[in-house]
């Protein structure tokens, strides 16, 4: 039904079916079931309050952190002779510290510590504030440029999806810094 305040709705009908445990369902929520997509023309409102798409449940939960625990421990086992290799080549071109760490904000507003290995100078950010990372940045050390092309300086992440603090499937955490 496209336009429930037309007069089209069978409300009486559909009241019925549902008393005599008849499943009544929505053109969204019928499409994205069988379809697995979201069917533009039929969303409204309501659907997005209401739907059930943002409930996650216990099952759905347990196998996504079962996924990222899996996928985490097999990564880091394999990537540790690269991690090794990653850290010597830092600590030798510019010393300590190996990682850099980030202020993030996650799911429902919990902030954590991200970790990074560390590709720009030890003064890259020194006055405080934060600023994005242009093409040839020349705060980008040489060891720094390899790791960012290649999305080595990434995989300390892996802990932090270990942790909880972030998931393999989701939304970016966002860092947290405000302008004065």
């Amino acid at each position: 039904v496209r336009d429930r305040r037309g007069g089209v709705l069978p409300v009486q009908e559909l009241l019925e079916c549902r008393l005599r445990g008849v499943a009544v369902t929505d053109l969204a929520s019928f499409f994205e079931r069988e379809r697995c997509q979201l069917h533009l023309e039929s969303l409204n409102m309501s659907w997005m309050i209401f739907g059930e798409g943002f409930r996650q449940g216990f099952v759905r939960e347990t196998v996504k952190r079962l996924f990222d625990v899996v996928v985490s421990a097999v990564l880091l086992l394999l990537m540790l002779p690269v991690i090794g290799i990653t850290a010597l080549a830092i600590l030798l071109e510019d010393g300590k510290p190996i990682f850099y760490r980030q202020e993030r904000v996650g799911q429902g507003g919990r902030t954590f510590t991200i970790f990074k290995f560390r590709s720009m100078r030890n003064d890259a950010e020194r006055d405080g504030r934060p600023r994005w990372a242009v093409a040839d940045d020349d705060r980008t050390t040489f060891v720094g440029r390899i790791i960012r092309k290649l999305r080595i300086d990434e995989l300390p992440q892996i802990v932090n999806v270990l942790r909880r603090d972030m998931s393999f499937v989701g939304p970016r955490p966002e860092r947290t810094f405000s302008a004065p």
